[in-house]
């Protein structure tokens, strides 16, 4: 969890709370490739997935939007080095300081997807604009670790170049995070308009439904070569993120 915090140090005020969702599934998952024998396996703790592949496996998962509407499909093999997902925006169950509705990372480890996720979701924003609402976060949560920064409760609706602007405005922070090798892609989302770094055409596809994950709890699944008895339960889900 640390570790993939102190990555982003220098990009703005963090705490390793930044990662702890992602760093939870990533350590859970360690837990399971280290005492079975696994083709294929992940953890999704409350959309916030670690994933395990071997060659020949692959993984599927749908982005959906907080009205349940498609955002697209995430389609990894073994060779895609991807470890982790992970969907940060003012609609979570975090709080927000940025205007994203969503915004989808793809990375090494979930630790690092969840803690890129937050960093690029909070620069989707339009410094003192009219239509955004904000309050200190300790007012909104009293036991928030971002104390008294403000963060999002509100935005109303913007015209379709500020909501650009404030895309391109989390966009360049994910493309540096790409250049630097924290994340492998993201897809970034606010009121109806999208935009990808130039990465995501590797991973990501777009459709018109989407399955919307129920949130909450932990899932995990798993496809075993040899796995002792009563090792660990699963419950075979889809992992969305949503």
């Amino acid at each position: 969890m640390f570790f993939a915090a102190v990555q982003f140090a220098e990009e703005g005020y963090i705490t390793p709370m930044i990662a702890v969702a992602g760093a939870i599934a990533d350590e859970i998952l360690e837990a399971m490739t280290t005492a079975a024998c696994l083709k294929r396996a992940y953890v999704n703790n409350g959309g916030d997935i670690a994933l395990y592949l071997t060659s020949g496996t692959s993984f599927e998962t749908l982005m959906a939007g907080v009205d349940g509407r498609a955002l697209g499909r995430v389609k990894l093999s073994e060779a895609s080095g991807i470890g982790g997902i992970a969907t940060s925006g003012r609609h979570g169950r975090s709080l927000s300081r940025g205007i994203a509705d969503s915004v989808t990372v793809l990375a090494p480890s979930a630790a690092l997807a969840d803690a890129g996720a937050t960093m690029v979701a909070n620069a989707v924003d339009l410094k003192g604009h009219p239509a955004i609402t904000r309050r200190a976060a300790n007012d909104v949560k009293d036991d928030s670790d971002l104390g008294a920064l403000p963060v999002v409760t509100g935005c109303g609706a913007l015209s379709v170049s500020e909501k650009t602007r404030a895309l391109q405005n989390g966009l360049a922070e994910a493309e540096k995070f790409c250049r630097n090798g924290w994340i492998n892609a993201a897809s970034l989302h606010l009121q109806n308009v999208a935009v990808s770094t130039e990465t995501a055409a590797k991973f990501l596809t777009h459709r018109d439904h989407a399955y919307v994950w129920p949130g909450g709890g932990i899932t995990v699944m798993v496809d075993v070569m040899d796995m002792p008895t009563q090792s660990f339960g699963y419950v075979p889900t889809p992992a969305l993120v949503a």
